[in-house]
């Protein structure tokens, strides 16, 4: 599922998403160039680099470039910096 090969595609409601890096970042949520996020998974958050491909006002379509299983910890130290 979290291949850096393949693209994916998620509906902006079912996904809970952090914005790391927000340079590059548009309103709505929508992802351009490429982007660090927290997406949860099976109720686990992952840390990603992604890529946007495609976005509409509904979905985006991104290929992740990275994918790793963070702990609880450093969760907490994620949203920690992003509410500074």
């Amino acid at each position: 599922m979290f291949s850096p090969d393949r693209g994916y595609i998620e509906n902006l409601g079912l996904v809970s998403v952090i914005i790391l890096s927000s340079e590059q970042s548009e309103v709505k949520g929508k992802l351009n160039i490429v982007e660090e996020i927290v997406c949860f998974k099976n109720d686990k958050p992952y840390r990603m680099t992604v890529r946007s491909i495609k976005n509409s006002n509904l979905s985006f379509r991104y290929r992740i470039e990275s994918s790793k299983e963070i702990s609880e910890k450093e969760y907490e130290e994620i949203l920690k910096i992003s509410s500074e």
